[in-house]
């Protein structure tokens, strides 16, 4: 991933998508104005909403991990490895976790402790032909996408 990492941080978008066409590595980039991270995903991997690695500019770049983003952390850690089949419904039910010793992954209480319920899930399914995009609500699709590759 050293590799990749200048060719994220340097150019516009549409220049980086260019230069990166064709590479059949999975990354997660995770960037804020200070700094970014670049690191390779060779397995099951889960996000919760915050940065999680260290980067090169780590110390200029303090980060406030939410008790509700660690626990959703945890619990992707604890559930990804264990799926059988990582099929879109076994991913969304991932999402729509409701376990844990925490707060859950999916939460929709309506006390729930700093207001940040989930409004829906998205799910991307990508491959040489086609992104598709689904969003569920309650295990129904309530819109879906497809944007097929065009032909050179």
């Amino acid at each position: 991933m050293k590799a990749l990492h200048p060719v994220v941080i340097a150019g516009t978008p549409r220049e980086i998508g260019r230069r990166l066409a064709g590479d059949a590595r999975i990354a997660s980039v995770e960037t804020s104005a200070a700094r970014t991270s670049v690191t390779s995903v060779e397995a099951r991997y889960g996000h919760a909403n915050h940065l999680v690695r260290p980067g090169p500019n780590a110390d200029a770049d303090a980060q406030i991990v939410t008790a509700s983003s660690r626990d959703r952390q945890a619990r992707l850690d604890a559930l990804l490895p264990a799926l059988a089949a990582t099929d879109l419904d076994a991913l969304a039910g991932v999402l729509a976790d409701r376990g844990g010793a925490g707060l859950p992954i999916f939460r929709d209480d309506p006390a729930d402790p700093d207001d940040e319920n989930t409004l829906a899930t998205a799910l991307f399914e990508i491959d040489r032909h086609s992104v598709d995009c689904s969003v569920r609500r309650d295990g129904v699709t309530g819109f879906a996408l497809r944007v097929t590759r065009e032909a050179a």
